[in-house]
């Protein structure tokens, strides 16, 4: 089981382990938003608006590649056995 969230919030470098995610300026994203909401209420905005922003996908700890073989449950169905990813090496 992978995880992947959406946004680079506190919450996510808070977890065990740190969720992987795809990543945006959400300062800059609540300001856009602040500013056209504005401009709406003012009435100078009355179209569609729509946004390209960079986002940039980071891996930590909740994906990885699938184990070699499968997770059992223990015969009394109440242990799970761990298995443990190996660390992926960073790239130079």
């Amino acid at each position: 089981l992978s995880i992947v969230g959406f946004d680079d919030s506190d919450v996510r470098s808070r977890t065990f382990p740190k969720f992987s995610a795809v990543c945006q300026n959400a300062e800059q994203f609540g300001y856009d938003a602040a500013r056209w909401l504005t401009r709406r209420l003012e009435g100078t905005e009355t179209g569609v608006i729509r946004v390209h922003r960079p986002t940039t996908l980071q891996f930590n700890r909740s994906t990885g590649p699938a184990p070699e073989r499968p997770i059992r449950l223990a015969s009394n169905r109440s242990d799970v056995i761990r298995v443990e990813f190996p660390k992926r090496k960073k790239k130079p």
